[in-house]
């Protein structure tokens, strides 16, 4: 990692009203505070200790693939890295089961995927980041709460893939059982948290929070910010990713219109 910023640096705590609120609010909540929550930091990710989210409704209103830049495909391989079909099954056949009785027991669902089949570890490229969720009711209710466990997340883009995800996870749940998911309210832990530098100028244009980094030159993770602002040069870069990041911050700043992939449109193989 870089130069030490904060060893007593915050777990990151929020309680947000969707999951569309928690990518925007998550994100600014280090960009306005760094010095409260960046633990470390290099030239491309900011280190996060943790994160304990509360969001009130599972709604996907808001919520678009599109909207960071990604394609159809990005679906596709959301669910070869993290989606466990025999797992989801279970889980949905033992939540039928109990349907209508006064004391349900919770249902659990692990992502595996492809890739831990090859390379089990620790690693970000071994294995999902995203690792269980579980549905519970309350006595006699029949609206569940979702508990989701993520071994860590890189909020600026990837973490708006997996908040899709849950969605359309709950969303097919409760087609099943009979229930709303704007009703569901998910509690989500994640031990370590990134930003990463090169999406971070397009989530400030989208968002219209610019001014985070002007003014003086500030904290150390917001000077890597400015360094990393792209310029025309920048879309011929050697680099794929630092392309494909910059190619998405000038199709925001030049008024583009991004790629519909709604998560009304998008389904599980199951």
């Amino acid at each position: 990692m870089g130069k030490l910023v904060n060893q007593d640096a915050e777990i990151l705590s929020l309680r947000v009203p969707t999951l569309k609120a928690l990518w925007e609010e998550a994100n600014l909540a280090i960009l306005t505070n760094p010095k409260e929550y960046v633990e470390d930091c290099t030239n491309s990710y900011a280190f996060i200790k943790g994160g304990l989210f509360y969001v009130h409704s599972a709604t996907g209103a808001g919520l678009d693939l599109g909207e960071v830049g990604y394609g159809p495909n990005k679906w596709a391989h959301l669910l070869r890295g993290y989606f466990y079909p025999p797992s989801y099954r279970g889980a949905l056949a033992s939540a039928k089961k109990y349907l209508g009785k006064k004391q349900r027991p919770p249902v659990g669902i692990v992502f595996m995927g492809e890739r831990i089949k090859k390379s089990p570890g620790i690693s970000s490229s071994a294995g999902p980041c995203l690792l269980s969720m579980s549905f519970s009711w309350d006595y006699g209710t029949h609206i569940p709460k979702v508990m989701v466990h993520s071994r860590s997340a890189e909020l600026t883009r990837k973490f708006y893939a997996d908040l899709v995800l849950m969605h359309v996870i709950i969303r097919e749940f409760g087609k099943e059982l009979g229930f709303d998911p704007e009703k569901v309210s998910i509690t989500w832990v994640i031990p370590r948290l990134t930003q990463a530098v090169d999406y971070i100028p397009a989530l400030l244009l989208q968002l219209d929070r610019w001014d985070i980094i002007e003014g003086e030159e500030g904290h150390p993770w917001i000077q890597y910010i400015r360094k990393a602002v792209p310029t025309r040069e920048d879309l011929n870069h050697k680099f794929r990713t630092r392309r494909v990041a910059v190619e998405h911050y000038y199709r925001i700043k030049d008024g583009k219109t991004f790629q519909d992939i709604p998560p009304e449109s998008l389904h599980l193989p199951v």
